[in-house]
């Protein structure tokens, strides 16, 4: 009586970057987009993002260093 062995081998079907370019045609199809114009998008809301972030610590530092040079009170019930 004579025995079989099978041998299975386990092979990728897509390598690492493969899938990225994969996905990223099929969405470009589906929605019309591309990995650039994700990366673009995101690109612009973190600048905008960080722009408001800066000039609320600017505004912020004005509004402090105004109360600071109140001196008397006549100034400060002119402000109120």
């Amino acid at each position: 009586m004579k025995t079989q062995v099978m041998t299975f081998i386990y092979s990728k079907k897509y390598q690492g970057i493969e899938v990225f370019g994969y996905i990223g045609g099929i969405l470009g199809m589906w929605l019309g987009l591309s990995l650039i114009a994700v990366c673009d998008f995101l690109e612009t809301c973190l600048a905008i993002i960080i722009h408001a972030c800066k000039r609320w610590k600017v505004s912020r530092r004005r509004n402090k260093n105004n109360i600071l040079k109140i001196k008397s009170k006549k100034e400060f019930m002119y402000y109120m």
